[in-house]
């Protein structure tokens, strides 16, 4: 199975995904949406306030990104939400959580978790 098979599996409706870039988002309302920002790493605050802003009518956001393969350096937002959440002092937002993913979670080629492994400790 692929990722959209796993997530519309049992589902009665048909399932159309679709691609916005974030430059398209503003304006949108997105009602009963499941949406994932990938490679948010490389996301301004501004950004991610756009999609966090757009969602309504029970929508779910997954925010999924890299900190330390980050094309913009101290302006990644995902990076201070990131440290913000591992810090434990944050404000009580019931209805978001942040989870944090490392090797052992690598569902990939064995040759890529060596590269990962590699990587990380070459820092």
């Amino acid at each position: 199975k692929d990722a959209i098979e796993f997530l519309t599996e049992g589902s009665k409706e048909k399932f159309k995904p679709e691609v916005i870039p974030l430059a398209y988002m503003k304006g949108l309302n997105l009602d009963s949406t499941f949406v994932i920002v990938d490679e948010a790493q490389n996301a301004t605050r501004t950004q991610l306030a756009v999609v966090m802003t757009r969602l309504i009518g029970g929508s779910k956001c997954v925010i999924v990104g890299d900190p330390e393969q980050s094309d913009i350096g101290d302006n990644s937002y995902f990076a201070r939400i990131q440290k913000y959440f591992e810090q434990g002092t944050r404000i009580d937002v019931p209805l978001i959580t942040h989870v944090r993913l490392d090797q052992k979670d690598v569902q990939r080629d064995a040759v890529v978790k060596q590269a990962l492994l590699l990587l990380q400790e070459i820092k």
